[in-house]
């Protein structure tokens, strides 16, 4: 009766026994099982193993898995050692999950902390462009960054002595408001800009203008922005 594969699975005729040692010590396929100098080895896709010790034959038992997220031996990432010594970021101690400057966690926080800090002075930047488009308009209207069309207006009309002048871009909406509180003698005591955002409503910033004189000189002036 011919041999079945049921019955000699192996690549040989006696891959699919036990059997002890033949001189091969080690099974030669997958799914064989030998026991060789006191030890049960067994192969698999992955290679030969011992069952006693788990240590890999001819091909090492892959033990990865065993150290990842959810492994039966998993690995804390947070307190992994880190030798590198950053130039531009200063690791960050505070997490919980941090014991020392030198894991990993602490340098992940660092980084954070420290790109936090390039978003924050990205928005000192814009506030600068707000202050600086509010100067293309002290006293002579919008400049470069704005839409050409923009209109002047001079309250109270045809008064040689404005208090407001307004300017608004081609939709209407206010772009600056400048305000002029006067003295008796008609010289400016106070002068306000408000820049507007684009929807004419909000205000960006508003700068304000002290002035002192001597009779009708003007000798100084004290400017806050807010």
């Amino acid at each position: 009766m011919p041999r079945t594969p049921d019955s000699f699975p192996g690549v040989r005729e006696d891959e699919g026994l036990i059997l002890s040692d033949d001189g091969y010590g080690i099974p030669q396929a997958e799914g064989g099982l030998r026991y060789s100098d006191g030890y049960f080895y067994a192969k698999d896709s992955y290679g030969v193993f011992n069952l006693r010790s788990g240590e890999g034959g001819v091909g090492d038992v892959p033990h990865a898995p065993n150290h990842i997220h959810g492994g039966s031996d998993e690995i804390d990432g947070d307190i992994l050692d880190i030798d590198f010594d950053p130039t531009h970021y200063t690791p960050d101690t505070s997490p919980s999950e941090v014991t020392s400057s030198e894991e990993l966690t602490a340098h992940l926080a660092g980084i954070d902390g420290y790109l936090h800090d390039l978003g924050t002075d990205k928005l000192d930047i814009d506030d600068h462009r707000t202050l600086r488009h509010l100067i293309h308009f002290v006293d002579e209207g919008p400049g470069d960054g704005f839409v050409s069309g923009a209109t002047k207006q001079i309250l109270p009309a045809g008064n040689p002595f404005p208090t407001q002048i307004v300017w608004k871009d081609s939709g209407g909406n206010n772009l600056v408001v400048k305000t002029i509180t006067r003295n008796g003698n008609q010289t400016p005591a106070t002068i306000e800009w408000k820049m507007y955002d684009s929807d004419g409503v909000s205000v960006l910033a508003i700068v304000t203008d002290t002035i002192n004189y001597s009779g009708i000189f003007e000798i100084s002036r004290t400017r806050s922005i807010s």
